[in-house]
């Protein structure tokens, strides 16, 4: 019996299982890929997960996660016409401006569900872990809120301003703002345009951006929240969407982590058939020579061909 008891015991473990609160708040298909992944793992791992999304699941197997289903926030973009936040249009400052009032105007539609409000109304030790989207300011109140450790999720690069709070490296000459449309070793020009970006950028969310979203965070989950500012300092865990590979290589604060591809999960290789790419063709040689070039790859290649021709690339 004793060593019946040994082997039960040696074979058994535990599990610790947590309650989370994720709340993923534009409603973009293309974002809320990035984050599905996350959700749907911590459920198969045993944890307690609530979701809030726009684009929820609906997987019977996943019995450990509650979906609430956002999708009505997508009514949001009948208002706001995404099509004309070009750089060719409207200001950075402008665009910037806008995805921010996009987010408080899903906030507000969210607050007034009722599913939501029961959230609110949770125990202030509720929720285990916080997720959040990383770009709207409001939500990182939420750890104060349920006075639980705040991890932070962005499915695209990050604006500079947020660099600067996390106390990432965001000199003007070296690492161009995700919203400048600049990327590689920039001409002094350039790095005069991103210096506009930066400083312009820094004092609409000093003056206008921030102020305006601490109140709103305040009346979502309490006024004796300190600055919104110093919630977004206290984040335990920052993950940014891009690839380590082709980034900028700023320097990174501890808590500050790059990651790519979590959101594909099933791949397949390509036939093993005969495939020519083009990745460039200069177009130095005469438009004939050019066009030779191309039959001939198809020619030989048949039907098994991918050509792929850019004249954009430096």
């Amino acid at each position: 019996m004793k060593i019946i008891w040994s082997i039960f015991i040696f074979l058994f473990s535990t599990v610790n299982s947590y309650r989370i609160l994720g709340w993923f708040n534009i409603p973009s298909i293309s974002h809320q890929r990035v984050f599905q992944p996350i959700w749907k793992k911590l459920s198969l791992r045993g944890h307690e997960v609530t979701v809030i999304t726009s684009d929820p699941l609906r997987d019977p197997n996943l019995v450990n996660l509650t979906e609430i289903d956002m999708k009505f926030s997508y009514a949001v973009w009948k208002d706001i016409d995404i099509t004309n936040m070009r750089r060719d249009i409207l200001t950075t400052f402008e665009i910037e401006y806008a995805f921010q009032k996009v987010h408080d105007k899903v906030l507000e539609m969210a607050f007034k569900t009722k599913e939501i409000q029961d959230i609110m109304r949770k125990p202030k030790d509720y929720f285990d872990l916080i997720l959040i989207e990383a770009h709207h300011p409001v939500l990182y109140g939420l750890q104060h809120k349920f006075e639980a450790p705040l991890i932070t999720i962005s499915s695209l690069a990050n604006y500079n301003f947020l660099h600067h709070l996390f106390g990432n490296s965001i000199h003007p000459c070296l690492y161009p703002d995700v919203l400048s449309g600049l990327y590689g070793e920039m001409t002094l020009l350039e790095k005069l345009d991103n210096l506009h970006l930066l400083v312009g950028s820094y004092i609409m969310n000093k003056i206008i951006i921030y102020p305006y979203t601490n109140e709103l965070a305040k009346s979502y989950f309490g006024n004796d929240m300190p600055y919104i500012e110093d919630m977004v300092k206290k984040t335990s865990l920052m993950f940014e969407n891009v690839s380590p590979i082709f980034a900028d290589r700023k320097p990174l604060a501890p808590n500050y982590m790059q990651y790519s591809l979590w959101n594909i999960v099933n791949t397949s290789s390509l036939p093993m058939v005969s495939v020519f790419i083009v990745l460039f063709v200069k177009l130095v040689q005469s438009y004939d020579a050019s066009m030779m070039f191309l039959k001939n790859i198809i020619d030989v290649s048949g039907d098994e061909v991918i050509c792929w021709l850019t004249v954009g690339s430096q």
